[in-house]
């Protein structure tokens, strides 16, 4: 059962979706009204038209023109929209386990080893024995005549979106085989790894690869409330990296022991305001700024796989100042 809790208290929302999910509900929160009916209506209906048992498609209405549409098609991009409400931490919009076959369905049909053994309808950004994630493809037939614009196109900013999912949803492989084509293609050699050639040099759309780095590193910052989140990131083990949050730049490290995750912020400029820390499931109040040379170290545990709840044990915080709280 998907439970909807209406609540503008962010404290509150945190502990009663916790309690919730403590039971075994799938929770939404919404601050307000409006986005409640939003989440009530939108999610469930896009899930009940569009999917087909493996990924989600296109219905047209009657009448409709089938030129640059794509139907039964599946489209990389078709989870932007739940990509981008993570990388907010608004939670799901859809179901869980389909969001994450449809992801397995968009690597498994549209991730081409050799993009040089089809034509190209439009421009080519991939070929010889290169590897890519084509924008769309019709795994079951039904491809239209004049389907929608670029198809058998390879985007790395569609590539870095799809990855960075990947990752938050515990698929590490799937996401490394994406990484991989993209990386191949840009190694410098043919191509010039800091100029993502799209529509133009230095295409915009290829920033998406800061999801990424965000999806391995497992943190996320709100600088409107200075909410510090940490999500369970994949794959487990180490990972070492800058960190950009509000006015503040840095490292991070985070490695995982067993359930035990660690991680650690060290500031190298700009200050880092930080007045709660939230994991999914419980908010931890605070009152600090991490400065050029300061440190904060958080240690918690989650549960299991990407579901994105917490365990009981207390999370531990040091932070300047000897500030120290444990739960």
């Amino acid at each position: 059962m998907r439970i909807l809790v209406v609540e503008d208290e962010r404290k509150v929302a945190s502990f009663v979706r916790q309690g919730l999910e403590e039971e075994g509900y799938a929770v939404d929160v919404a601050p307000d009204g409006a986005m409640a009916v939003d989440l009530a209506l939108g999610g469930p209906a896009y899930d009940r038209l569009l999917w087909n048992g493996s990924y989600y498609v296109q219905r047209l209405e009657a009448g409709d023109s089938t030129t640059d549409q794509y139907g039964d098609g599946c489209l990389a991009d078709q989870l932007l929209g739940q990509w981008w409400a993570h990388e907010l931490g608004l939670g799901y919009l859809l179901p869980a386990e389909r969001v994450r076959e449809a992801l397995r369905s968009i690597v498994r049909n549209n991730l081409h080893a050799r993009l040089g053994e089809f034509q190209h309808r439009a421009r080519v950004f991939g070929d010889a024995g290169e590897a890519g994630l084509l924008l769309c493809t019709w795994p079951g037939g039904g491809r239209p005549e004049a389907p929608v614009d670029y198809c058998d196109e390879v985007w790395t900013g569609i590539e870095y979106q799809v990855a960075a999912h990947c990752l938050r949803e515990g698929l590490a492989d799937e996401a490394q085989a994406v990484l991989g084509a993209l990386h191949g293609r840009y190694t410098g050699v043919r191509r010039n790894p800091f100029n993502h050639i799209e529509c133009g040099d230095h295409y915009v759309r290829a920033l998406a690869g800061w999801s990424v780095l965000r999806a391995l590193g497992g943190i996320a910052y709100d600088a409107a409330d200075g909410t510090l989140r940490l999500h369970v990131a994949t794959p487990p083990g180490e990972f070492r990296g800058p960190y950009v949050a509000g006015q503040s730049f840095g490292r991070l490290h985070r490695q995982s022991e067993g359930a035990l995750v660690r991680v650690r912020l060290t500031c190298c400029g700009g200050e880092l305001a930080v007045r709660r820390i939230e994991l999914p499931g419980e908010t931890r109040e605070v009152s600090f700024a991490l400065r050029a040379g300061d440190q904060l170290a958080v240690e918690y545990e989650p549960a299991s796989g990407p579901s994105y709840t917490v365990g009981h044990i207390p999370m531990r915080i040091h932070a300047p100042g000897d500030h120290d709280e444990s739960g």
